[in-house]
């Protein structure tokens, strides 16, 4: 098939010379000189054979697999042919190259060298999103034609979960929770290479029973609690701005493409990824003193975003308060599949974290539950926006608003606390806040460990929970550079999706049920015997990890 479409370029008459670019096809239906679909057409009409050949392979893919192998055919597929580019780029540029003192370098090599740069943009444009909408279209597919096969798509627990009798036996001689007073864990983070799934933890969420612990010696922060209308007043500035950069690209400087990339970029992601936090305030009714007045709040935010997601975000941002970290219940956990196909791999972790967003959204779809009522409006209030917006702002400013979603919630430091919050850098920390310069703008959205602590406090009262409980916080690891946790995560072979810690609801009901906090006298009382605890704690985990890593090296063996 790439050989084919390789022939077929020449195969319609084209060459290597620049002189040969046709351009007749280039104005076909067009009634005035545009720039972008001017050239649009031109690649087209250059390269009408090659882009037949490469559409072709998908077709057939699609036509002749069915479930799971659809997926790992389009895969294989997609993958064989970023090979077939890069090798055929590689080697142009190497005998381009070679050739710079040659005669013929501005007739034959260079020349040549352009057309397989334009080539390869063109083809990772228009055959990569294809081929990415097959892939989800494949998962989509998959989800509804073959439940047998769901093991791609489905959060199933790994070996080393844990049964009830297993869950109950391990805490038989339990009555308090012996991780007081800051409730870390005993357990090992996840290795990539050594484990292959997240790390399994026996006891439950850690927040509500430090936010206990916190509350009878400091009770003076429930006086914090409370809402903050200041954000709405960020909300209708935040919107005003974004919607005034739509109306701006799309009918005033209609010229300025690369221009409203950047800004899209480093303006409106920064602004997409503020509405996102903004979701979060009114999510915990935090901005306005109904819940109405706050889902409201959370619809106006959705105006820019041309999606969806305020009533959605909520909804399933209180099921990752409710159930942090367990298994099947926490949309915030990567899904199976997502660990087993990025692995431990830098390049995929990278384009990972570019399509963040979409895999975010992509979790909530995979538990597959009914549209509530909120999420209908939702829907309802959005389609009018967005007709608005488009007789406003032209197609133009619609384009500006979507990379601005796309690219905020991607490779972008405002949505780096997605890996900042639940990643796990330190063994027996599962949160982790961020103490930097970024908070000023994106709302104290790093202080992560005080606001699960806290989630009835605004944001603007969050440094100061940090402040009045320094001896519960100051201990804890924490980051200062969003941009170094994507590089980390991106770079480090000791971080990978699988990097989370997680449990059963089993587990998570059980310590949470049994296992009290105790008081300040039990406290004393319990704190001879903690050290020896926590030690024999930390080596059952120990062995439980290596229990699994000798399987997993028996089984490949």
């Amino acid at each position: 098939i790439f050989a084919l479409a390789h022939a077929s370029f020449f195969a319609l008459g084209n060459s290597n010379s620049l002189a040969s670019i046709d351009l007749s096809n280039a104005y076909a239906g067009v009634s005035r000189y545009n720039e972008a679909l001017v050239g649009v057409l031109v690649f087209i009409g250059s390269w009408a054979g090659p882009l037949w050949w490469a559409m072709a392979g998908l077709a057939l893919v699609a036509l002749e697999t069915k479930g799971v192998r659809l997926l790992l055919q389009v895969r294989a597929l997609l993958a064989a042919a970023h090979l077939w580019q890069a090798s055929t780029l590689l080697a142009i540029s190497w005998v381009a190259t070679m050739m710079r003192t040659h005669l013929f370098v501005w007739s034959v090599f260079s020349p040549r060298y352009l057309y397989q740069i334009a080539w390869s943009v063109g083809f990772y444009l228009a055959c990569g999103t294809v081929g990415g909408l097959m892939w989800v279209a494949a998962i989509v597919y998959i989800a509804h034609q073959c439940p047998q096969l769901c093991v791609l798509l489905e959060t199933m627990a790994p070996s080393e979960a844990h049964t009830t009798a297993e869950v109950q036996a391990v805490h038989k001689d339990e009555r308090y929770d012996m991780r007081f007073p800051s409730y870390l864990g005993f357990w090992k983070r996840s290795v990539p290479g050594l484990d292959e799934a997240p790390r399994f933890d026996m006891y439950d969420e850690p927040h509500l029973k430090r936010r206990k612990q916190i509350l009878a010696d400091h009770p003076e922060i429930e006086d914090m609690y409370g809402y903050d209308t200041n954000t709405v007043w960020i909300t209708v500035a935040t919107v005003a701005a974004q919607v005034g950069l739509a109306y701006l690209f799309g009918r005033v400087l209609t010229e300025w493409h690369w221009t409203m990339v950047f800004v899209a970029y480093a303006i409106g992601g920064s602004f997409s990824t503020q509405i996102g936090i903004i979701f979060h305030e009114f999510t915990h009714n935090l901005c306005a003193a109904t819940s109405l007045q706050n889902r409201w709040v959370g619809n106006l935010g959705n105006i820019p975003l041309l999606v969806p997601l305020a009533q959605s975000f909520r909804r399933y941002h209180l099921e990752h308060h409710t159930y942090q970290g367990v298994y099947g219940y926490d949309p915030d956990l990567p899904l199976e599949w997502e660990i087993r196909l990025i692995s431990n791999d830098p390049i995929k972790k990278f384009f990972w974290l570019v399509i963040y967003g979409v895999m975010y959204i992509g979790r909530g779809l995979a538990q597959q539950k009914q549209l509530t009522r909120w999420e209908l409006y939702n829907w309802a209030w959005t389609i009018v926006c967005d007709i608005v917006l488009y007789y406003v702002c032209g197609p133009r400013g619609m384009l500006y608003l979507l990379l601005s979603v796309f690219l905020g919630f991607g490779l972008h430091p405002g949505a780096a606390h997605f890996i900042q919050e639940h990643y796990t850098f330190r063994d027996g920390q599962e949160t982790y806040s961020y103490y930097g310069s970024g908070n000023y703008f994106w709302l104290n959205i790093g202080y992560h460990n005080e606001h699960h602590d806290f989630p009835l406090v605004p944001w603007t009262k969050l440094p100061e929970v940090k402040r009045v409980a320094a001896e519960y916080y100051d201990h804890l690891a924490f980051h200062t550079s969003w941009c170094a946790v994507l590089y980390m995560f991106i770079t480090s072979s000791l971080l990978a999706p699988q990097s989370r810690v997680v449990r059963s609801l089993d587990a998570h009901r059980y310590a949470r049920k049994n296992l009290k906090v105790p008081s300040a006298d039990e406290a004393k009382s319990l704190a001879s015997v903690k050290s020896e605890f926590a030690l024999r704690m930390k080596k059952a985990a120990e062995m439980s990890m290596e229990k699994v890593r000798a399987q997993r090296i028996i089984g490949a063996q």
